[in-house]
């Protein structure tokens, strides 16, 4: 999810009575965000709820608390707590962007696309957004838009590989094996070990009649040690087609 960077939180004292002035509020947040940071979220939704009951219009302390919960497997609690700092807050684009990431993790494409585009217009260019466009066009069919949001990012981040495996993806369903074939081999200069593009590429080699190269490719993702069990089912299942 996006994140503001820079922010950490200093020690205070953490109060547990029912009565929180607006000064011991102020040190909450940061307090909050340093153990959330470090992963100990259990302590963080503590402050954040000591922070929202002081306060429930802190749209910051919301907005964090929503993507605790999106972290910790709570997405209708996530969902909520960023909608509740959008309203309190609605020309924040960061709101907005984690508000789609939580709907699109949930499948919630034409909702996330909303987030997205809303975000977009209230602080336009951010490439990580850019991708997460993408993603969610992608889902919906929108190929051509998407292909044109994964070029934006691959216009500033040539060497985004996550962004190129997309591409490639789109690519090879539209017939443009070549295109295609030319992506993996990009990524495997970048990360030799991308086996997940390995796999593919030896799919569009095997779809275009190269048969020995694509064969090559197969038996070169099933010498490795460190094969995961799915791509080793691929592999060996694909050399057979």
């Amino acid at each position: 999810m996006a994140r503001r960077d820079g922010r950490k939180g200093r020690r205070a004292v953490v109060h547990t009575s029912a009565t929180i002035s607006s000064g011991d509020v102020q040190t909450l947040l940061p307090l909050a965000l340093a153990h959330h940071q470090s992963g100990d979220f259990e302590r963080a939704r503590t402050l954040y709820e000591q922070l929202i009951a002081a306060d429930p219009r802190h749209a910051d302390g919301l907005q964090y608390f929503g993507i605790l919960c999106h972290q910790c497997g709570d997405p209708s609690k996530a969902e909520s707590l960023i909608r509740s700092a959008i309203a309190h807050k609605p020309d924040v684009a960061l709101y907005y962007d984690n508000l789609g990431t939580v709907l699109e993790h949930n499948g919630r494409f034409d909702e996330a696309l909303r987030a997205y585009e809303a975000a977009e217009r209230l602080e336009p260019g951010d490439i990580d957004r850019a991708y997460n466009l993408g993603v969610v066009l992608d889902h919906l069919g929108q190929t051509r838009q998407a292909e044109e949001r994964y070029g934006q990012v691959l216009e500033q981040r040539p060497d985004d590989v996550d962004c190129q495996f997309a591409l490639a993806k789109i690519c090879k369903a539209r017939g443009a094996l070549d295109d295609a074939i030319a992506i993996y081999q990009r990524i495997l200069t970048l990360d030799a070990d991308h086996n997940a593009s390995r796999i593919n590429l030896a799919n569009v080699l095997q779809d275009r009649g190269e048969i020995e190269q694509a064969l090559g490719q197969y038996r070169a993702v099933v010498a490795r040690e460190d094969l995961n069990a799915l791509d080793a089912a691929a592999a060996y299942h694909n050399q057979g087609r």
